[in-house]
């Protein structure tokens, strides 16, 4: 293994920011990066083993209901917490993305674009992942699979050579069809 990704809620912070985050809320939440992720790090760092993040926390669930400047999502989060708490996230690759939040604001430009006679084609773009096109529904972004192809082209290795370690239950099944070993 050389590069570790960690997810973000309930595995390197002791929380769940639920995608709800608010500026008010933030320093209590950061203050929660989890003990057992901080010794780790430290060890992983000192064998020189490459780390990042993967997370499903994304820019783009931004909308009427947590309007940005209220809520603090995807990789603005990380890295608050890495600037309040934990220093070294902000040396990491960080994926922040989310496919459901992404397909969702798609669809909605497509209906949009559809009922305006001035568009033609509906297009996309979403911060967080450098020029995001309409995508998120397809089984190859699914899951964490978009977070470890994006973190093994930046860190210059396989996916294979990349281990996840994420708190969703039964995850571990929906990455068979990854070669990377996967921890809950």
């Amino acid at each position: 293994v050389k590069v570790v990704c960690w997810d973000m809620d309930r595995t390197f912070m002791a929380a769940h920011s639920r995608g709800y985050m608010t500026p008010w809320a933030l320093p209590s939440f950061a203050s929660r990066v989890a003990p057992d992720f901080i010794r780790f790090s430290a060890a992983l760092e000192s064998a020189g083993c490459a780390q990042a993040v993967a997370t499903h926390s994304d820019f783009a669930e931004h909308g009427p209901e947590k309007p940005e400047g209220e809520y603090i999502i995807g990789e603005p989060l990380v890295r608050a917490v890495g600037e309040l708490s934990f220093p070294r996230l902000l040396q990491w690759p960080i994926v922040a993305y989310n496919p459901r939040a992404r397909a969702s604001k798609a669809r909605a430009a497509a209906a949009a674009a559809a009922h305006d006679d001035r568009t033609h084609a509906a297009s996309v773009s979403c911060q967080g992942d450098g020029g995001w096109e309409g995508r998120g529904d397809s089984d190859e972004d699914r899951d964490k699979r978009y977070h470890l192809r994006t973190i093994a082209e930046l860190l210059g290795c396989a996916v294979a050579d990349c281990m996840l370690i994420d708190d969703m239950p039964g995850a571990a099944q929906r990455f068979r069809c990854i070669p990377t070993p996967f921890f809950s």
